[in-house]
């Protein structure tokens, strides 16, 4: 499998996190793989054969064929089968609101509903003409761009006579690395970072980012399961003055405080960082990121807990006896959704739901 990560630049900056490309081989069997909610919605465009998300809890299922994905709430499963090849980014927690689109949350948009069966025709017919790597990034870049709203917030003023537009600039990076990524490999894959373009192959299992690996995740052409989780790794934090006018900068530092906390915070000490109360942080960051701060922690928290719990190579028989033997062994303690980020009731939904999506039984059937 070859996967590629691409920095972004200019107005995309506090927008988009990164750009990916992921690209392998046929795979004759249907494979499925578990995907971990990061708080970053998504965007991917299939240029090979769709694959298929699937809600484990609802039992919702979707097709992978060009798609924007809203922040999710809980881990979802996605399959492959035939040659697997996708463009796609990872948004910003608000990047959606930057593109014009509704703040979406366990929910899939079409992107032929967002800018036409005709635009997005030609947007595949540009990326399959690049070869895999930068320039077809390049293409996805500039499609984004092009749609993005055509000014964000004003960030500075205009005085004395009006000889310009005040518009936001980005000053800093919203970088949204995951630092630790690169776990399960056979073959030395690397994970790219914003600060320059790295390639890997994979023969064997890989743990790959939340929704930046929404295609990445299930194009390996090894045996084994490849978890959309990201073990060990740490959110990307929002950068100071990386949000690119788009959105308000209370919602920026509350992102920021949150992930370099991993979740572990109190909605009053990020009410506190942010100068500004409970009721105006809710209203504003529910507007541009669909959830509130308080939810946004638990996902980012149930994220890091994962990551944490695997602690390294995992399949999918794997992850769930993990999650099942962590279940029976906390399941009682208070504290459980101060450390998971979830209920413990919505944690064996979840792990039940995917495990019959996985293997059409649950863990406790084994």
């Amino acid at each position: 499998m070859g996967y590629q990560r691409f920095p972004v630049a200019g107005r995309l900056r506090g927008v988009v996190e990164h750009v990916w490309l992921v690209e392998s081989g046929v795979l004759v069997e249907e494979r499925r793989e578990i995907l971990i909610p990061n708080g970053r919605p998504g965007l991917a465009v299939a240029l090979g054969d769709a694959g298929t998300r699937h809600d484990p809890v609802r039992g919702i299922e979707w097709v992978n064929t060009a798609s924007v994905f809203g922040v999710m709430t809980r881990p979802q499963v996605i399959g492959q089968v035939g040659r697997s090849s996708y463009a796609g980014v990872e948004f910003t927690p608000w990047g959606l609101g930057a593109c014009g689109l509704p703040a979406l949350v366990d929910e899939v948009l079409p992107i032929a509903e967002w800018v036409g069966a005709e635009a997005l025709a030609e947007l595949v017919g540009e990326l399959r003409a690049e070869a895999f790597g930068e320039a077809r990034a390049g293409r996805l870049t500039n499609f984004l761009t092009n749609h993005l709203k055509t000014t964000g917030p004003a960030t500075g003023s205009a005085t004395g006579t009006a000889t310009g537009t005040a518009t936001g600039s980005a000053t800093g990076a919203a970088t949204g690395t995951t630092t630790g990524t690169t776990i399960g490999t056979t073959t030395g894959t690397a994970t790219g970072t914003t600060t320059g373009t790295t390639t890997g192959t994979t023969t064997g299992t890989t743990i790959g980012a939340a929704t930046g690996a929404t295609a990445g995740a299930t194009a390996g052409s090894a045996s084994g399961t490849t978890i959309g989780a990201t073990a060990g790794a740490t959110i990307g934090s929002v950068g100071r003055g990386g949000l690119g006018g788009f959105v308000p900068e209370v919602v920026g530092e509350a992102v920021r405080v949150v992930d370099e906390l991993r979740g572990r915070v109190a909605v009053a000490e990020v009410v506190a960082a942010c100068g500004t109360s409970y009721s105006t942080l809710y209203r504003v960051f529910k507007k541009c990121v669909g959830i509130g701060p308080k939810q946004y922690a638990e996902i980012i928290r149930f994220y890091d807990f994962v990551g944490g719990l695997l602690g390294g190579p995992a399949d999918a028989a794997a992850i769930l006896a993990a999650l099942h033997g962590y279940y029976d062994q906390a399941h009682a303690a208070r504290d459980f959704k101060r450390y998971t980020g979830v209920s413990a009731s919505d944690f064996v939904a979840v792990r039940d739901g995917i495990a019959a999506l996985m293997h059409g039984r649950s863990v406790q059937d084994e």
